[in-house]
């Protein structure tokens, strides 16, 4: 049992140098495309974690005159 290698030509050698820049180029395209998608994730779960934060400070801040019927 042989197997045949087949001979690459400049051409085909060309080719496949060009394919594989393509494939490359693909690869970091989807690699910061992912990366920024999970760092707009982190962005917005931070925001809305400081959004709650605030809200409830100014919740406790007020929450006496809220007893009283001032606020």
């Amino acid at each position: 049992m042989t197997i045949k290698i087949p001979k690459l030509t400049k051409n085909k050698a060309a080719q496949n140098a060009q394919g594989e820049k393509k494939s490359r180029r693909r690869d970091l395209s989807v690699a910061i495309a992912f990366v920024s998608a999970i760092s707009i994730l982190l962005l917005v779960a931070g925001y809305v974690i400081s959004r709650l934060a605030s809200d409830r400070a100014n919740r406790e801040k007020w929450k006496d005159y809220n007893d009283c019927g001032w606020a």
